[in-house]
């Protein structure tokens, strides 16, 4: 290397390239920075979040939708249920019922919380206490629009009660009625349940909000996906009330009885002080179920039993129920429960020997023992009712004395077999009984402006609430089925071909297809109308009319067949009532035409005339409202309008049966210019 190159080579190597100077950045753009890159995660989630709405990825959280089949009301989200059931493997029942948009001018709008019972399990539809409570307030208070949304759903709890209604608020309503308790333990959430959240009641809160998100959606959608992946496990068996329950056996008043009263009181406390900052008034029913007819599902013992002793006196008490010796019997169980007080059997046993003795006050104690000790817990403790007694007296508010009602209507004041299916879900009989217990609590609360006018006998309201032989049958099937499996036996049967059920008529081959999902229920109650029509049975027919207007007070057709079967058989007030009530939500040509010409033939012109000039406009070639309204102008002496009405008829329709003899008074009378 010459010289000339080392001593580059040297200059080279000792010179430093100098660092770039970095940018200054102000103290106002250093903070900007920062804040983008704390909101940048933040910013890419809501688009995602935006992305899954647009293309309708998971489910909505609302809690009404628009009715797809009737523009300007709202409907049950289906989805409504989903949040409360983390598995996804549980979609609950919920009503049909439906509210318009724009909340009527004046009008009282209802809200109904809860669960099963609440909903109307087994019959649904018409046979809920929501849908006969709707119809006991429009009979007391005809004038005012009455709307009974129920948003019920079967196997949850307090949990769904609070989450739905404190988001009720921009529907509006005057009022909520809310009837829970039953699933407290087992229903989606419970402490319980196999659908719960861990423990944490703030915890279980924080699923429910984050849930609304479909970001959250999505990533529980992946795990329950990675999760089926893994473990591959069959579809799950059984009835919906085998399926949520994880924890069999749970003690009276133990931890975890007490944990999920206070989380019970909890909710509905919240529930309350939701509703008292915007006005609304809540009232909440005390609990029912069958307690002298089911004995407990589940005994649970204390550590310290001597177990070999207990089980020799109930034998023995056993023994001598069966042989009628009821001092020994009553001994024998009361051995057991000195021995140990949680089991629940010795209680209902004992129970049943007193009342044998006529000791009732003393049967009626253990017959509630034995419910409140059952280890399953399927029926709400006597603690549920003092809780929801004394949450409504802490707020000045009425509450629904549901239990009493059954009592007085029971004898011996034990509810059984005689009010309520199985354990816990009331009959048709019963479920008016709760209509009527939260119409008298409502009677209270002072929401109605109008004095009442006081509804027709029971024998009256029987008919309006739409119930038929369909409904009992579909009834009859659902009970059927849940009584033949767990855990009222041993079996998983969910098919009625198990159970040997084989149609006799069609009735309950309409009930039948409804039960398989091969018939909605609206299509049933048509085709038994239809059918019954052809058959002349003519009342059997409107029955399944009232049904359909009673479960879809809004929807017209029902009234449109229902007044033309009852004007066929010249039942003509009945036709025009109900032709009334339809007017009032709906001005078509077929109310306008026949309630003209009803009101026509019983001699009020006036109204007559309305209507048919109504439907005129509606159907202006319509040779029937032509002729009608010729002949009411005559009544009325408007001579001019009823030429020229009777002038257009001529011109479309001269034939028309009367009208030749109608155009001769028509033209005697009318001595005006012609037009």
């Amino acid at each position: 290397m010459s010289q000339k190159q080392k001593n580059r080579s040297r200059t080279s190597g000792t010179k430093q390239a100098k660092p770039a100077a970095a940018p200054h950045l102000s103290p106002r753009k250093r903070r900007m920075f920062r804040i983008f890159l704390i909101a940048f995660p933040f910013l890419l989630l809501f688009l995602l979040e935006g992305t899954l709405r647009v293309f309708h990825y998971g489910y909505s959280s609302d809690i009404l939708i628009p009715n797809p089949d009737l523009p300007g009301y709202l409907m049950v989200n289906p989805d409504l249920g989903r949040r409360y059931f983390p598995s996804g493997e549980v979609h609950p029942h919920y009503s049909q019922d439906f509210i318009a948009e724009q909340k009527p001018a004046g009008g009282i709008r209802i809200f109904v919380l809860g669960g099963s019972s609440a909903l109307g399990y087994p019959y649904f539809f018409n046979g809920s206490f929501s849908t006969m409570l709707r119809i006991l307030l429009e009979e007391t208070y005809p004038d005012t629009p009455i709307e009974v949304m129920n948003l019920a759903l079967n196997a949850v709890n307090s949990y769904a009660v609070l989450d739905i209604g404190t988001r009720l608020w921009k529907y509006q309503p005057d009022l909520i009625l809310v009837y829970s308790g039953h699933n407290e333990f087992y229903g989606g959430l419970g402490v319980g349940s196999v659908e719960k959240i861990g423990g944490s009641r703030p915890l279980v809160k924080l699923y429910l909000t984050l849930s609304r998100w479909r970001i959250f959606q999505l990533l529980q959608n992946g795990l329950h996906w990675i999760t089926r992946t893994l473990h591959s496990t069959p579809p799950p068996e059984g009835t919906l009330m085998e399926r949520v329950v994880k924890q069999q056996e749970i003690g009276y008043r133990s931890p975890i009885y007490q944990k999920a009263h206070r989380i019970f009181r909890q909710n509905l406390e919240e529930l309350l002080q939701e509703a008292q900052r915007h006005g609304v008034k809540v009232i909440l029913g005390t609990l029912v179920s069958n307690v002298h007819d089911l004995p407990p599902f589940r005994d649970k013992f204390s550590t310290t039993v001597p177990l070999p002793e207990w089980k020799e006196n109930l034998a023995r008490g056993n023994t001598a129920l069966r042989q009628g010796n009821d001092s020994t019997a009553a001994a024998a169980f009361s051995r057991c429960l000195a021995l140990d007080s949680l089991p629940a059997t010795p209680y209902y046993l004992l129970a049943q020997v007193q009342e044998k003795q006529n000791k009732l006050q003393d049967a009626y104690r253990n017959y509630y023992r034995a419910k409140d000790h059952d280890a399953l817990r399927f029926r709400a403790s006597e603690d549920i009712n003092q809780i929801i007694v004394g949450l409504s007296k802490k707020y000045s508010l009425p509450y629904a004395k549901v239990k009493l009602f059954f009592e007085r209507y029971s004898p011996g004041n034990l509810p059984g077999n005689n009010l309520i299916l199985e354990h816990l879900h009331p009959n048709l009989r019963g479920y008016f009984l709760m209509a009527q217990a939260y119409y008298k609590a409502i009677q209270k609360t002072k929401i109605f402006r109008q004095p009442p006018h006081w509804p027709p006998p029971d024998s009256v309201l029987w008919k309006e609430f739409g119930i038929t032989d369909f409904d009992r049958e579909i009834g009859k099937l659902r009970i059927l089925v849940l009584t033949h499996s767990w855990p009222f036996t041993a079996n998983h049967f969910t098919r009625l071909e198990d159970l040997g059920y084989q149609p006799q008529n069609l009735v309950q081959e309409l009930a039948k297809a409804y039960w398989e999902n091969r018939i909605t229920w609206e299509q049933a109650h048509v085709k038994l109308a239809e059918y019954y029509t052809a058959q002349k049975e003519y009342s059997r027919a409107e029955a399944e009319y009232r049904a359909l207007i009673a479960a879809t007070p809004y929807n017209p057709s029902p009234y449109q067949r229902l007044a033309y079967l009852l004007i066929k058989q010249q039942k003509l007030n009945s036709a025009k009532l109900v032709l009334l009530k339809l007017a009032k939500f709906s001005s078509d040509f077929f109310t306008h035409k026949w309630l003209g010409a009803i009101l026509l033939n019983e001699g009020k012109v006036k109204e007559s005339i309305f209507h048919l000039q109504k439907a005129r406009e509606l159907h202006s070639g319509d040779p029937q409202v032509l002729y009608n309204l010729t002949g009411a102008y005559m009544l009325a002496k408007k001579y001019q309008q009823a030429y020229r009405t009777a002038l257009v008829l001529k011109q479309i329709n001269p034939n028309f049966p009367g009208f030749a003899r109608l155009w001769q008074h028509v033209r005697s009378k009318y001595s005006g210019e012609k037009p």
